[in-house]
């Protein structure tokens, strides 16, 4: 039996490699192989985009070849959200993106892709969007749920402050952070926000126990 360990390192050659093609054909095969979303995100993805950062960090990889394999990667999620079945969006409008400044944003690619299939209507803004139309965003649409990506200390008062005003233009809007797992973090946060997500399979959880 193919480990998971050795699902991650085939996704890394391929596309380390810049092979984009066989990337798409590992999702597939792994698709067949009946490996569930959930799975294929949590085990082989981000573990791969992980290990990605630690041989940058190792001086293994330029920061061009880092950056074509995780935009390999992120076609790869893009490509594998084609193939989601999702279930009748009876749960509401989920709002899904980095606060500003943030910049890693495949999770929340990823988390989009798991809420659909969960009966989420999902709107996935990605990174660089300033705070003003984020929030905006949400006072017109009055989600029932925003996920918020933040996962380094400079983003902290970034978070706190867009977690308060959608608060404020949406009261009704249920906000999970996911990235920042800090006890110490989480406590500043915690009246801002109504759940914390250690990963986007958790954020899914949070989401749907806090939709009831």
């Amino acid at each position: 039996m193919t480990t998971p360990d050795a699902r991650r390192d085939a996704l890394l050659d391929v596309a380390c490699a810049g092979e984009r093609r066989a990337c798409f054909d590992l999702a597939r095969q792994w698709e067949a192989e009946g490996i569930s979303a959930r799975e294929f995100y949590n085990d082989i993805v981000l573990r791969a985009l992980a290990e990605l950062g630690f041989r940058w960090e190792r001086n293994e990889l330029s920061i061009a070849e880092e950056h074509i394999a995780t935009e390999i990667i992120r076609e790869v999620v893009a490509f594998k959200a084609s193939a989601i079945r999702p279930a009748p969006s009876a749960k509401g409008i989920a709002l899904v993106g980095c606060v500003p400044g943030e910049q890693h944003d495949i999770a929340g690619l990823i988390l989009s892709n798991l809420l659909e299939e969960d009966g989420w209507s999902t709107r996935f803004f990605g990174q660089s969007v300033p705070k003003e139309d984020i929030v905006a965003l949400a006072a017109r649409m009055q989600p029932a749920l925003a996920c918020l990506i933040a996962r380094t200390l400079p983003r902290l008062d970034s978070t706190v402050e867009l977690a308060r005003e959608i608060g404020a233009a949406s009261p009704r809007t249920r906000i999970i952070v996911g990235g920042i797992d800090s006890p110490a973090l989480r406590s500043i946060l915690r009246p801002y926000v109504h759940g914390f997500a250690d990963c986007p399979v958790t954020a899914v959880t949070t989401a749907n126990s806090l939709a009831g």
